[in-house]
Formats: C-alpha cells, structure tokens, sequence
C-alpha cells in the first residue's frame, strides 16, 4: 500500500493543479465579494467603468505610462471614472471640473493619502509631510516646513546662496564644452546639488558616499513605480520577492537610512550648541533638540522630510527644465522670441537677479505651459476619509485610491483649446497661474496637500530656465532637424524623457 508521501509525489503536478484552481477560485470570490461591498456601499450610484476581467480588473488596460492610458480611457468612460485595479477601486478624475471637487469642494474629505506598503518602506513608515496621514501629525509637519523650511525668507536666502552659485558653475562648465553634452545629466546633478547644498549644507554629487546615496534615491523612486503587484494583488507578493524588487528595496532603505543616520550625527556631535538654521538639517535639528519654540519632531521624521525634499525636489525640477528646453529646441520661433526678451532686459549684464526675472513675461507663461504640457508628477493619490457624493455619484470613504491624472487634466479639451499644442502665447491674456487655485492646471497640487517647496522649486527653475536660454545658443547634435528630436516619455513618478537630452551650445553671450 502506497504511503500518503508517495500518492503525493507521484500526483504531484495534478495537486500543484488543484491547490492553484482552489487559490484562484478563492481570491476571484474575495475579489467579487470587495466589488459587491464597494457597490452596495455606494448607494446604488457609481462611476462609469470600462469592462474588466476576472481578478486582473482593469490592469490590464494601464499601459506602461499610465497618465496616457488613462487619459485614453477618460476620453471614452468620463472625466470621473472607477477602475479595479486587482483589489483596489480607483476613482480616476481626469478634468478641471472633476479636479475642483476633489481639491476644494470636498477638500477636507478627500485629505488623506492612500496607505501603500512600499511607501511605508520608504518614508520612514508615512513620517514624512507627502505620504502621512492627514491629522495633528500632519499639520504639525506642514507647519514646519511652510513657516520653517519653505517661507518667503528663507527661499530668497537659498536662492542667493544655492541656486545662483550653483547654476553659475553649470553655465562656466558649459561655455568650456565644444563637444555635444548631455544636458539631461547635467541639469540632474546641478539640481541635486542645489537641493543637498540647500538641505545638508554639502554638495554631496562630489563625494562616493554622496553619489551613492543619491543614486539609492533615483533607483527606489523607480521602484516604487513597479511595485505594483504587490499593492494591487496581495496574494502575488511573493513575486516582489522572486524578482529581486524586495531585496533591492531592502539594500537600497538600509543604506540610506545609514546615510542620514550618519549625516544627522555628524550635525549633532559638531563643535557648539546652537543650530542656527542655516540649513534645513539645521533647523530641524534645532527643533529636534527643543532649541527652537515649535511642535516636536522625531528622528524618523526628519529623515523622511530630508528624504521628501530630496527626491520630490530633483527628479521633478530636472525633468521640468529637460522638458521645457525639449520644447524649445523643437520650437526655435518660441526660443527666439524668449531670448530676444531675456537679451534685451539684460542688456549685457552676465548676472541674473530677482528684479529681472519679475520683468520676463514671457518667461513666465513659457513655464506656465511647460508645466501644462508636461507635469512633473502626473499622477497624485488621494483617499477619501468620509463617504462623499460627488457630481451625483456617492463616494464611499477608505473604500477606494482617488487617482488625480494632473496630465489627462492639463489637456482636457474642456479647459484648453488645442491642449495637444505647445503654445506659450494662450497665457499671455490669462490669470490662470498653477499655484493651486485654477484647477485646470495643477502641476504641484492644491488644496491643504499642495506641495509645500512650490516656490522654492519655481523659483529655481525659472532661475536655471532663465540662464540656459540667455547664455547659449542650442542646437541638436549631426546637423538634426528639430522635429526629429525623439519625444519619447520614460515611465515613472515623474515622467522625463526615455533617452537624454544631447545637444550643442553653438554660441556663448557671456
């Protein structure tokens, strides 16, 4: 008689079978049985959804720039929009409208940020100012880093201090290069050392340990952009362990947490008592230590917020002034026109200050489209905290991801006329600005989870904008024509270009 060990060897494959059968069988009830309580939770009334298919949802559907799939979605079910990604529903909000409801009307009620397992890992278990729950926490958080950190004052000294310097260092390098530079890198490395100068005090590109830290950064952002299956289908988690994602997620958290743990000691064991503030690990440090009158702050969060000005201050700067020089090469009537205004206010002088800057019109609303046409972030998590109906669809809270498509929003037909077009001069007659007010265009947010470093990161970027159109003149590599410049977008929480940016400076005018 065969023992229970050797039936189970010889049926092995018919077991391996079954016991998947069962598990699938198991998890599409689970599946349905979460559908059916997000429906009859609703009060008869949701979102229009496209079809979905048995446990995958609606995943399948999400291309790998999900900001275009699913504004091509949006074009065909609606600007609001429920979407079954695995076990989690998705409200997609895809216009102004939409977007005003969300970040005013229902602003209070739609103030929390989803609970996401890798975001946890990341920020210090959610203690930074992005992902932390809206609450006392939070708005002590925020607090530090408007009336801290961010406020008028101390913009204006890190501007003078940070971004001029560092972005005069750029233009000299530049003006000894013949060759065709990659300006893609060139831009990343001048505004992480403007974002370390302005956090640590160190321009941390030019040390190993720094390089290596600031590369941990890039590598987890990216990560978090694929470490979807786990969050959308729990039970397939295990495949974030197989792949390798986990323990690249696991190297990359543990040394960067040995990172900051040793850059906050070293700020903490040096000569002197008093944090003047100086710096952002300064005053957090100062308000860590009770030196300064101000709400508590652990450890944890203030390597979490380090971390938030770290990676939301680079990656999205970056790819915004890549963008926007993408735009102009591939526009040389939109660049003339901006260096004719910049040349003329100048007048010569080699130094870009404040007072010139206010007077460069066009420069603005050359930003302003940049940030319409490509969006830093363009796509920003909310969670409704209570049940909410919205434009006669009832909202139930916690029960689904409320996803901002900043992208599909900045093109709706609705709000713009010829969204698809890079066109500069549509604001010049406009009061639409993106500080959070005109919800057609809303590249940092709105609402009380507006990005809090808005001016620091406008501020530098039209700064660095600025002097690479005045200085230079740009040309492609191999006599390229403009409109062979391949436009092509890379994947992830901020969207830069697949290939970098190669390009000639053909003339200096310093």
């Amino acid at each position: 008689m065969l023992s229970i060990q050797q039936l189970l060897q010889q049926n092995a494959d018919k077991f391996q079978y079954y016991t998947f059968f069962i598990i699938l069988s198991a998890t599409y009830f689970l599946v349905w049985f979460f559908n059916k309580n997000f429906l009859t939770s609703s009060t008869k009334k949701i979102p229009p959804s496209p079809p979905k298919l048995p446990i995958l949802g609606n995943i399948h559907q999400i291309t790998n720039l999900p900001h275009r799939g699913l504004w091509d979605l949006s074009k065909k079910h609606g600007p609001l929009m429920l979407l079954q990604l695995g076990c989690r529903p998705t409200l997609v909000v895809s216009s102004a409208e939409a977007s005003k409801e969300i970040l005013k009307t229902h602003d209070l009620s739609f103030s929390d940020r989803p609970s996401l397992t890798t975001f946890d890992r990341v920020f210090y278990g959610s203690k930074d100012v992005i992902t932390i729950p809206y609450g006392t926490e939070w708005k002590n958080l925020k607090s530090i880093m408007l009336h801290k950190l961010m406020n008028g004052r101390r913009v204006r000294s890190l501007i003078t201090s940070s971004v001029e310097d560092e972005t005069a260092l750029v233009m000299e390098k530049i003006k000894q290069c013949c060759l065709p530079i990659n300006l893609s890198e060139i831009l990343m490395v001048l505004i992480q050392d403007i974002t370390c100068k302005s956090a640590f005090g160190v321009k941390y590109t030019e040390s190993e340990k720094g390089r290596k830290f600031l590369k941990g950064i890039s590598e987890s952002l990216e990560l978090l952009f694929k470490l979807v299956i786990g969050e959308s289908f729990p039970w397939l988690a295990w495949i974030n362990k197989v792949n390798g994602c986990d323990s690249t997620l696991n190297r990359i958290v543990k040394e960067r947490d040995e990172f900051l743990d040793d850059v906050i000691q070293e700020n903490l064991d040096r000569p002197g008592t008093m944090f003047r503030g100086e710096t952002f690990i300064d005053t957090l440090l100062g308000l860590y230590n009770g030196q300064t009158h101000a709400s508590s702050i652990t450890k944890d969060s203030i390597k979490a917020i380090l971390l938030d000005v770290i990676a939301a201050g680079t990656l999205s700067s970056a790819s915004t002034i890549e963008w926007g020089m993408t735009e102009l090469i591939r526009h040389p009537d939109v660049m003339k026109k901006l260096q004719d205004e910049i040349r003329g206010i100048m007048n010569g002088r080699k130094c870009i200050i404040d007072s010139d800057l206010e007077k460069m019109q066009y420069l603005k609303v050359v930003i302003k489209e940049i940030f319409r046409h490509h969006p830093p972030v363009p796509l920003f998590f909310r969670e409704a905290r209570e049940d909410v109906n919205m434009m006669g669809y009832n909202i139930p809270a916690r029960a689904s991801i409320i996803l901002l498509n900043t992208y599909a929003i900045n093109h709706d037909p609705v709000a713009w006329d010829e969204p698809e077009l890079f066109k500069p001069e549509r604001f010049l007659n406009s009061s639409v600005d993106f500080k959070g007010f005109n919800f057609e265009l809303i590249p940092f947010g709105s609402g009380r989870r507006i990005c809090p470093g808005l001016a620091f990161a406008a501020a530098s970027i039209e700064h660095i904008f600025a002097n690479l159109v005045y200085k230079f003149d740009w040309a492609l590599p191999d006599g390229a024509k403009p409109e062979e410049l391949d436009m092509t977008e890379k994947p992830g929480i901020a969207v830069g270009r697949k290939s970098p940016l190669l390009v000639v400076a053909t003339k200096c005018y310093f």
